[in-house]
């Protein structure tokens, strides 16, 4: 994707000059890179203020090759290879920076340093909301709206760069600071807009930021340059993205006027109070799609204000549980290979840590399998806002998005300092298209890796209230209860199933009553029975660990020994979900994907 965004922060040169240099926030393609000349050139390597050289130099950057992207099936995606070769269709050349500067000059950087020279370590601490001052909850909202109202120095492509004849025709909008991150959450998450009219519908959603691996270290890349833009937008070094722990809460708590704006009671169920003006960013993708365009939205003012009814789906009015926490925390692979593999999701990944935290592998009945509806966790946080944030690719445009995923990202922290685990523990294959460890992520510029970022916050000049080195809560209470309940879970254990599955029923008609059997039930209110899993031992799935074995990071967990559930049933349930997504192709994954209805309470 194609787009940019540009934050300011004034520094002085030297102790004699007193000129001032503006530095850049990662986003998209800078400005200065989207004229017919660099385009046609195919290189981003600008001078930074101050400097005489491209990248800055010797001592802070050069301008370099890019790694081309891997050779693979690009049959699907017909003329839409913006995505798929990123960035390499806009630029094969761009900045590397040294030591810590960063950005698409090298003026910037890196996450956790500042000054001139980039030498001072900076760190700040996201807090849980409810336990920050109203004051400070106040100068939040306010952030966000000055984010809306500051116009980005970044422009968003407004079609693929097919269509730039090479360049010479540059096809670009300007944006706002905070749209422009709801514009990157869309492209990289949208559809293949141009695909061959032999390849069916199904196989059109290419999804760079969900749905596989690179599912949590794309968005804690991207929650630090929003919370980057957010510094430098309102000059406040100091700020950190706060976070709502919806695990075990009754309701939106946060949903209120004190807090995130509550909203409407009668339908559309508009947002109210200081987010009332907000539209609903490129709501209307689907229409550009379908003549080929990628959405620009030119005319805000013809669409839609953000929605949301916290529970006022039926089947959808329940947040996460405490125990679909403690059960995800249990696991000790980050992903595992999915048992159904496809081209463009993994959403069947068993014992998968990233896969149950996402949403679509089962926690509250603690099987850690694959889940027919995709609607836990995560997932089921979006759905129960019943809303704006029911849409995936557009969600960022409700600001309660922000505390969501900064909660998300914590998990994922707890998660890492408890089994110490590192880059190395990102799969190394077997991930859909754009999943790869070494894949840049789609529409990051400059470019960043999906496996860097599965490192500790610390790295990147953050951490966590209420967690201490180990991931464990700080308040001894809680310290307690969470440990008892993690050791106190199943081991996840998937059997390896034959090259011949064997399904309840031969006959297509009973297999499909089957699955509509599934779908017809609530979605994690289904099967309100005891942890079950298949045996041990012979039959544990390969661990994807660097050294090939699977290591025990925390040798505190002791799994309950006996199993309640025969492993017949397991591989009965394996099956139905094999067929389920056999016959019903990616409807799952589209039913995430949002176009929910809006209901009354």
């Amino acid at each position: 994707m194609v787009q940019s965004q540009q934050c300011t922060v004034l520094l002085h040169v030297g102790i004699i000059l007193s000129s001032v240099l503006f530095f850049k926030c990662s986003g998209q393609f800078p400005k200065v890179c989207v004229s017919p000349e660099s385009l046609s050139r195919k290189e981003c390597c600008p001078q930074p203020f101050g400097y005489d050289s491209k990248c800055g130099g010797p001592g802070r950057g050069a301008c370099v090759d890019l790694m081309p992207p891997k050779a693979g099936d690009s049959s699907q995606f017909g003329g839409d290879l913006d995505r798929l070769a990123w960035p390499s269709t806009f630029f094969t050349r761009a900045c590397k920076c040294d030591g810590n500067f960063d950005g698409y000059d090298c003026g910037q950087c890196k996450f956790g340093y500042k000054g001139t020279e980039c030498d001072q370590e900076i760190r700040v601490t996201r807090r849980n909301i409810l336990s920050m001052p109203q004051s400070e909850v106040k100068k939040f909202r306010s952030y966000l709206l000055n984010a809306k109202d500051k116009l980005s120095d970044y422009q968003i492509a407004t079609s693929l760069y097919i269509d730039m004849l090479n360049g010479d025709n540059p096809l670009f909008n300007n944006i706002n600071e905070y749209d422009l991150f709801v514009w990157n959450h869309y492209y990289a998450a949208r559809e293949n807009i141009r695909r061959p009219a032999s390849v069916n519908d199904g196989s059109t959603i290419i999804d760079f930021a969900h749905a596989g691996p690179a599912f949590l270290t794309w968005h804690r890349a991207y929650l630090l340059l929003f919370e980057r833009m957010i510094q430098q937008v309102n000059n406040d070094d100091d700020f950190a993205i706060p976070y709502w722990d919806w695990s075990g809460a009754p309701n939106c708590e946060i949903c209120t006027e004190e807090y995130m704006g509550k909203n409407s009671p009668s339908p559309p169920h508009n947002i109210l109070g200081e987010f009332s003006g907000w539209k609903d960013l490129c709501s209307d993708f689907q229409r550009f799609h379908d003549i080929g365009l990628i959405c620009s939205n030119n005319e805000v003012s013809n669409l839609p204000s953000i929605t949301r009814n916290p529970g006022g789906d039926s089947l959808l009015d329940e947040l996460p549980s405490l125990e679909a926490l403690y059960y995800t925390l249990s696991m000790t692979d980050y992903d595992t290979r999915p048992l159904v593999p496809t081209l463009n999701v993994s959403i069947t990944s068993p014992c998968s840590f990233r896969n149950i935290l996402e949403g679509f592998a089962d926690s509250e009945r603690q099987s850690g399998l694959f889940t027919p509806f995709g609607s836990q966790s995560h997932n089921q946080v979006h759905s129960y806002m019943n809303g704006t944030m029911g849409v995936v690719e557009t969600s960022p445009n409700d600001p309660m998005f922000w505390l969501h995923h900064s909660n998300v990202d914590r998990i994922m922290e707890k998660w890492i300092r408890r089994y110490n685990a590192n880059t190395t523990h990102y799969p190394k294959d077997s991930t859909p298209v754009g999943h790869d460890a070494d894949s840049y992520m789609v529409p990051f510029f400059p470019v960043m890796t999906n496996g860097e970022f599965l490192q500790k916050s610390q790295v990147f000049g953050y951490t966590y209230d209420n967690i201490d080195s180990q991931g464990k809560p700080v308040n001894r209470r809680e310290r307690i209860r969470e440990g008892r309940a993690i050791n106190g879970m199943q081991e996840c254990v998937v059997p390896i199933l034959d090259n011949d599955l064997y399904f309840f029923s031969s006959d297509p008609k009973v297999m499909e009553a089957e699955v509509s059997a599934i779908l017809s039930m609530a979605p994690w209110k289904a099967f309100p029975m005891q942890t079950f899993v298949g045996s041990t031992g012979d039959y544990e799935y390969e661990r994807l660990q660097s050294d090939g074995q699977r290591p025990n990071y925390d040798k505190d967990r002791t799994p309950i020994a006996g199993m309640m559930i025969s492993e017949v049933l397991v591989v009965g349930l394996l099956a139905v979900s094999v067929v389920f997504i056999a016959t019903k192709g990616r409807t799952v994954y589209r039913r995430y994907k949002g176009y929910q209805r809006i209901t009354e309470n």
